[in-house]
């Protein structure tokens, strides 16, 4: 019974499987200032998006070559023009006034996450490099390690600034604070992607 359940798995190992518990969770449950839920809706989005990315990862090996190179574009295009762009935002706008709230006194408040954003855009530029020819073995590997690495790293930088960052700002801030900050972050992400 054992080997003919493993010899059935075997064969079908490439058919639909069931959706993979997200890595990413919620912190704080409940709703905070509309602005803010609209940042945290923000990242449901990014995630979704690297929920698709994790999958066309895990199943590259089954899909032709129209379809590897389908995905890629899309997911060098999400990674290069939706997620730094939305880095840079954050650098510009969000943690500046992180920075300015804590009044560190010359040290950044938000450097470590900073970091996390010169690491993601690493994994990104390993990605886009890997990813230009799937066909190649030694590509796919390369292309699959970066992408995994930048999928655990930038769920546990969203964790941090939903968990962390955006209580301070719910606390320190008026509505029309932070929806002027949010607002200003769409503006750069949308000139950044051309829109």
């Amino acid at each position: 019974m054992v080997k003919k359940d493993i010899g059935a798995l075997r064969e079908n190992r490439y058919q639909a499987r069931p959706a993979r518990p997200r890595l990413a969770f919620r912190i704080r449950e409940g709703t905070m200032k509309p602005s803010l839920e609209k940042f945290r809706a923000h990242h449901a989005r990014l995630r979704n998006h690297l929920d698709r990315f994790l999958e066309g990862l895990t199943q590259l090996d089954s899909w032709s070559s129209e379809a590897r190179e389908a995905w890629a574009t899309w997911a060098r295009r999400l990674l290069t023009k939706d997620l730094l762009s939305h880095a840079a935002s954050e650098e510009e706008h969000l943690y500046a006034v992180l920075d300015d709230l804590a009044g560190a006194r010359g040290v950044r408040f938000t450097e470590t996450m900073r970091w996390d954003h010169r690491i993601l855009k690493e994994y990104i530029e390993e990605f886009v490099k890997n990813s230009q020819s799937l066909k190649d073995a030694e590509q796919l590997r390369g292309a699959r390690l970066a992408g995994w690495q930048l999928y655990g790293l930038l769920n546990a930088h969203f964790v941090k600034e939903e968990a962390v960052f955006l209580p301070i700002l719910e606390q320190r801030l008026t509505e029309g604070e932070i929806a002027t900050l949010i607002g200003r972050m769409h503006q750069h992400e949308a000139a950044a992607q051309g829109k």
